[in-house]
């Protein structure tokens, strides 16, 4: 079982420029809904701190010069992404509040606020325009530990809402952070047995469901019951598996067809921490 830090743990986000230049520029019972979230219009930033020009803000050294690269602006957000010209993170707050600013000046876009029944964030992702939140609740044990319980995605550009759907396998997973990416549209998740669902990004559309290849059985340890990776890029789309037999542990890498899922080819390999990474 994966630990997660609560979402209301906040870091800090620093965005910099280079040598003190910066750019210009289960089938059959998963339902996705589009209920709007409640959305607080953009407001003036309260917690963004500019940087003065020229500012190092003691930054190391990491160019080949030996210059120091420049902080343009300081934002406490945990699980930040960037996404077009904005970044997106998780600002302080029960239940969380998912908060956009631009990445060149520290304002903030839109802010948008989680249901009250699922309050912490086990995942963010963001691509295609959109940004995709792993929502659920704590279990009562000592370790703190999150269950998945739903997708909630929202409109990269507003923070408008745009679908909801349950995660499969419901609180009954106890694995938090399932791993999600984006190809040609589509919102592919997996779930604890291997499973993919891929939805429409924009409308929450059940696109395709594939199930785990059964040439890869998964293995009997309770810590390596999860094990897919998935990674996607355009019209690339990539899952790998740990897979064990007969006492052997090995890799199995499937390329899919994004828009069906079906295996475009297929590779193994002794398991060596080989896994797929987006």
């Amino acid at each position: 079982m994966r630990k997660l830090a609560l979402a209301g743990c906040i870091s800090l986000a620093v965005v910099v420029a280079g040598c003190g230049e910066s750019d210009p520029r289960s089938p059959g019972t998963l339902r996705a809904s589009t209920r709007p979230a409640p959305v607080r219009p953009a407001k003036a930033p309260t917690r963004v701190r500019p940087v003065a020009a020229g500012s190092t803000v003691g930054l190391p050294r990491v160019t080949s010069t030996g210059a120091r690269i420049t902080a343009l602006w300081q934002a406490p957000l945990t699980n930040a992404v960037v996404t077009g010209n904005l970044v997106v993170g998780l600002a302080r707050g029960r239940p969380a509040v998912l908060e956009a600013i631009s990445e060149l000046t520290g304002r903030q876009r839109w802010t948008a606020s989680l249901p009250a029944e699922e309050p912490y964030v086990a995942g963010l992702f963001a691509a295609g325009g959109v940004v995709v939140l792993e929502v659920g609740r704590a279990l009562d044990d000592p370790a703190g530990s999150l269950v998945v319980t739903r997708y909630v995605v929202f409109d990269a550009r507003s923070g408008r809402q745009l679908w909801s759907a349950q995660a499969p396998g419901g609180v009954t997973s106890l694995v938090a952070g399932k791993p999600v990416t984006y190809a040609a549209g589509l919102v592919v998740t997996g779930d604890s047995s291997g499973d993919l669902t891929a939805r429409d990004a924009h409308t929450g559309a059940l696109a395709w469901q594939s199930a785990r290849p059964r040439s890869c059985p998964q293995s009997s340890e309770p810590e390596f019951s999860y094990s897919e990776g998935l990674a996607g890029s355009g019209r690339l789309l990539v899952v790998s598996y740990q897979c064990e037999s007969k006492g052997q542990e090995e890799v199995l890498v499937e390329r899919l067809a994004p828009l069906s899922g079906a295996p475009l080819w297929r590779w193994r390999a002794p398991l060596a921490d080989l896994s797929v990474v987006g």
